[in-house]
């Protein structure tokens, strides 16, 4: 159940901020492929339902990116966004991973706010290090993703089925190379922290010894902090590297998310045309008819049967 409300609290979060990026305009250009798309349809290339989507979500990459991937503005881009991601990501949970301890922490005091407020400073190395590494992958991420939507604007039937897989293995290749460069990062931050130092070489020993454990990392990350009063008269307030970089990697499966979300429907819909023709060609006539934002719709949509999903499982119990 708390996981499910986290899912829907974080999606409320995105849905807005794409609302946001899209505006009117972006908006109106929705609507406009949406005719288009409404159009197509009717005249028989089913294509459109994963081609246009691809070709507007690609519009509104590039709208933001520039054209060219090795451009000085694609780059600034790249780097405003995943930083700005990568901190509303930690300070999403963090805030979260607090509110958690303070509602089933029994045993210890929870330190005051003013302690947790501490927690980034003292892991700023390991954050800078991190943001680096996330704006380099974000960098690729978001050039795939468009290259693998200008291919998918092109494809038809199974080739664009095909490239949809390929960027699935593509997503879960890229976080298991962040958590095989993180792990060793945040053992080697910790180390220092100590007053151990680690040589480079150390740092690919640490890497090379727990590549096979990179797998494990593949699931929900637990509450970031650790309470402890057993040792102390007094409660020991820390935080799990490992859980903070299972978090932190996620913001660079946006652009995958964002490319697996617009086509992957209509891909879907493309091979099941005989039986959804009628009822697709409703929502699209709603959609483009409604005063209301596609993004705010749909991500409403989606929402409210999350929120369903929520309410029938807490009756279930």
């Amino acid at each position: 159940m708390p996981t499910l409300v986290i899912i829907i609290a974080i999606l409320g979060a995105v849905v807005g901020f794409l609302d946001f990026m899209v505006g009117g305009p972006g908006d109106r250009r929705m609507k406009q492929g949406l005719v288009d798309f409404y159009v197509a349809t009717e005249a028989g290339d089913w294509t459109a339902l994963y081609r246009h989507p691809a070709r507007a979500l690609l519009s509104f990459m590039q709208r933001w990116f520039g054209r060219h991937r090795f451009a000085v503005r694609y780059f600034l881009m790249t780097c405003m966004i995943s930083i700005s991601l990568t901190t509303i990501l930690f300070v999403f949970s963090m805030t979260w991973s607090y509110i958690h301890a303070l509602k089933t922490e029994t045993s210890c005091a929870v330190p005051v706010f003013a302690r947790f407020l501490q927690i980034p400073a003292y892991m700023s190395p390991f954050l800078i290090y991190i943001m680096l590494v996330n704006i380099i992958v974000d960098y690729l991420s978001w050039s795939l993703a468009q290259l693998a939507l200008e291919t998918l604007a092109d494809s038809r039937g199974r080739k664009a089925l095909l490239l949809i897989l390929s960027m699935l293995v593509a997503a879960v290749l890229i976080l298991f190379a962040i958590y095989t460069i993180y792990l060793p990062l945040s053992l080697t931050v910790q180390l220092r922290d100590m007053g151990i130092n680690i040589p480079v070489s150390g740092f690919f020993q640490i890497l090379s010894a727990n590549i096979h454990q990179n797998w494990q990392l593949f699931r929900l990350p637990q509450p970031l902090f650790h309470i402890d009063c057993t040792t102390r008269p007094y409660s020991v307030f820390s935080i799990t590297y490992v859980g903070t970089m299972q978090i932190l990697a996620l913001e660079t499966m946006l652009p995958m998310i964002l490319l697996i979300i617009a086509t992957s429907f209509g891909l879907f819909a493309y091979f099941l045309r005989p039986i959804i023709r009628k009822p697709l060609s409703f929502v699209i006539e709603r959609l483009e008819g409604s005063p209301k934002h596609v993004v705010l719709l749909v991500g409403g949509f989606v929402i409210g049967v999350l929120t369903l999903l929520a309410a029938v499982k807490r009756n279930a119990y």
